[in-house]
């Protein structure tokens, strides 16, 4: 049989291995709320509330859900994903029972019956903490899948936000490539509308010229009219003249 000595050195070895595992990881406290977080780590709510009220002025705690960053993983973890770790809860609980017993042993006189009681108190402890060690187990394997599953599609939404992004940049290079085409053909039109404004201002000094000469020549025809008209007048009236000499021609020689 083991000595008392033996048992109670291996029990104070035990009643430290539980009293870490109950220890908060921060602040280094025996949690009495302890809650586990996707990342498989467990604080107590008193941390945690220190925790979101340290990362207030993130951008993150914007909306209705707070959150804080794990101090061991730097991942974001949000209220809604802490779930009781009652297995801790359970351990905690018993870690204070097993006080009480030393306690009461280094009180009592029958140490011996109280060391079959503490020794009794480990054992459920161990049940309990190989209960838990399994539980959390299987709870850190389906908290990781569903980060695991988190963080899948973040990947596949953030390549096809670069595909879009991609697309984007093409369609821009295409708008910028039309901007300068269509910069161009106004370019173009601008030169043509220079080209038939001084078409237009040609067209119209010939067209003035054309007046002009229309004029010059109008006033030409004008003057050799009048002067035909003239020339009539004088040839009738010398037709008149010359058959007055000869009227009087012959009636000279009648006589």
């Amino acid at each position: 049989m083991m000595s008392t000595e033996l048992t109670g050195h291996r029990n104070g070895a035990f009643h430290e291995y539980l009293e870490a595992l109950v220890q908060d990881p921060i602040y280094d406290e025996r949690m009495t709320d302890p809650r586990i977080d996707p990342c498989g780590h467990t604080f107590d709510s008193t941390t945690i509330d220190a925790l979101v009220k340290k990362w207030t002025d993130d951008a993150r705690n914007s909306g209705t859900e707070k959150g804080f960053v794990c101090p061991f993983t730097y991942n974001w973890v949000k209220s809604s994903e802490l779930y009781p770790n009652l297995k801790v809860k359970e351990i905690a609980g018993s870690v204070d029972a097993l006080e009480i017993a030393h306690q009461e042993l280094s009180n009592a006189g029958t140490k011996q019956a109280l060391e079959v009681q503490a020794s009794e108190i480990h054992r459920s402890i161990s049940i309990a903490v190989n209960e838990a060690t399994s539980e959390y187990k299987s709870l850190v394997l389906s908290l990781q899948k569903k980060y695991d599953d988190v963080i899948a599609t973040q990947v596949h939404q953030s390549r096809e936000i670069t595909s879009q992004n991609r697309e984007i940049v093409a369609l821009k290079g295409q708008c910028v490539v039309l901007d300068q085409r269509v910069q161009a053909q106004q370019l173009e039109i601008k030169e043509k509308g220079k080209e038939i404004n001084q078409q237009a201002e040609q067209i119209a000094e010939q067209e003035k010229t054309v007046i002009e000469k229309n004029n010059v020549i109008e006033g030409l025809q004008n003057r050799i009219a009048e002067r035909d008209n003239s020339l009539f007048w004088t040839r009738i009236s010398s037709a008149f003249a010359l058959v007055g000499v000869v009227g009087s021609a012959a009636l000279l020689r009648l006589k």
